[in-house]
């Protein structure tokens, strides 16, 4: 006779597994001049169960530019109250740009990114934008 032991103590976790989903949609239009980025009130909040978690971001959006002309919307990720793109500066320092050489031009703007907030506190992504002229 065969006896077998289940000891439901531990937590079972499954290296690559999808542990949480976040989700988070902005209703309304955000219109923004500034050469510096800007909170677009897209934000959402998640709370690693790890310190190795990985938080994938992916972010669509659909942006319209009604300047005369070269007219450039940059995006980019604030973790927390610091921009998480790695290179660039000023508006460059952006995960995605859409550009128009005349006005009204619209755009779409797809961002994915897969961070490592190395944190098991709340943490809260936020989507910026910025304004500029080529």
């Amino acid at each position: 006779m065969a006896v077998s032991t289940i000891n439901t103590s531990r937590a079972v976790t499954f290296p690559g597994a999808v542990l949480q989903v976040v989700q988070a949609t902005l209703g309304g239009g955000v219109t923004t001049t500034s050469g510096t980025f800007v909170t677009t009130g897209l934000a959402a909040s998640i709370t690693p169960t790890s310190a190795s978690s990985k938080i994938l971001i992916m972010v669509t959006a659909n942006g319209c530019y009604t300047f005369t002309s070269n007219h450039e919307l940059h995006l980019t990720i604030y973790r927390g109250g610091s921009n998480i793109a790695s290179s660039g500066s000023g508006q460059n320092a952006a995960f995605g740009w859409g550009y128009g050489p005349s006005s009204p031009v619209g755009t779409n703007i797809n961002i994915s990114y897969l961070d490592s907030p190395a944190t098991t506190s709340s943490t809260t992504y936020t989507i910026y934008m910025a304004s500029g002229v080529s």
